[in-house]
């Protein structure tokens, strides 16, 4: 699937219904190729980014995974 202007105009539009004017909490990485981005408004999301290279995902969930004991440099 090619990530075009269609694609990310669609993603866009999806998010900004639920998390315009929300507040970023938190940003994690379980793992080198996924980020989890957590957002309060009204209620806490957490946007999933998965870039693995053959299986890449966007998604909104409530659920937070586990993470590591040991924070990467990025989030740090």
């Amino acid at each position: 699937m090619s990530f075009d202007g269609i694609t990310l105009h669609t993603i866009v539009s999806e998010l900004q219904s639920t998390l315009v004017n929300g507040k970023v909490n938190k940003i994690y990485e379980p793992s080198s190729n996924n980020l989890i981005i957590s957002i309060y408004n009204k209620h806490t999301y957490m946007l999933n980014i998965d870039t693995t290279a053959n299986n890449y995902s966007m998604y909104l969930s409530t659920h937070m995974k586990e993470n590591p004991f040991s924070a990467p440099n990025f989030c740090i």
